[in-house]
């Protein structure tokens, strides 16, 4: 069965998580794409659809490989831009503490980009990766490697206000589950693995898993 029509305006001006959510709550935007907080899809009357649960890797010195690094020996990047990096700061805290990860405070902006090889050259270890996809081409001195014991998963949530009644928006938020099924992005890997438990979905992973 084809469903309704719908015209799509994608903005790709690149938000914060936290700011993308505000503006679906504040309805200058109908849906988003953005790691939450379950108090956050609550106080912001919002409905989080999972759209992915991506595994994070590893960037160091050397060549890429699929043996795994264990979450114990990483280190990951906390920037002081709290505007920016807010959702991938308390993220990366929270997997820090759980796991002994060693945590590096930075205030470049280096969490993505030529600023973060930077980074992973000058600390000479393993260096957790963010989601966010750096528009620059990883240096051929730098390898990715998986990440193990545990796996660190980032949750990609679909938002829209919890009393959304359009139909088209609602045509639109079926047609990307779909894709995400078929791409098999809803189920966690393999392996132990790792979200803050605070995470709209870590239910819904567990019972998945």
């Amino acid at each position: 069965m084809i469903g309704p029509a719908a015209a799509l305006r994608i903005d790709d001006w690149v938000l914060p998580s936290h700011v993308q959510a505000d503006r679906v709550a504040k309805r200058s935007l109908d849906l988003a794409l953005a790691r939450v907080t379950a108090q956050h899809v609550k106080e912001h009357g919002l409905t989080a659809h999972l759209l992915r649960a991506e595994p994070l890797h590893a960037v160091l010195r050397g060549v890429s490989s699929s043996e795994p690094v264990g979450a114990a020996q990483l280190t990951v990047l906390v920037d002081a831009d709290e505007s920016t990096w807010w959702s991938w700061n308390r993220f990366a805290e929270d997997f820090a503490a759980h796991t002994g990860a060693r945590i590096i405070k930075i205030d470049d902006g280096g969490i993505i980009g030529d600023a973060f090889y930077v980074h992973v050259r000058r600390i000479r270890a393993p260096v957790l990766a963010c989601p966010k996809r750096p528009t620059t081409v990883t240096p051929p001195t730098l390898g990715h490697r998986p990440i193990a014991d545990p796996i660190p998963l980032w949750t990609w949530s679909l938002l829209h206000c919890r009393d959304e009644a359009r139909e088209s928006v609602r045509h639109i938020v079926e047609s990307l589950l779909a894709v995400a099924r078929t791409r098999d992005w809803l189920t966690p890997p393999a392996g132990r693995w790792w979200l803050p438990s605070n995470d709209p979905h870590y239910r819904s992973l567990e019972r998945a898993d």
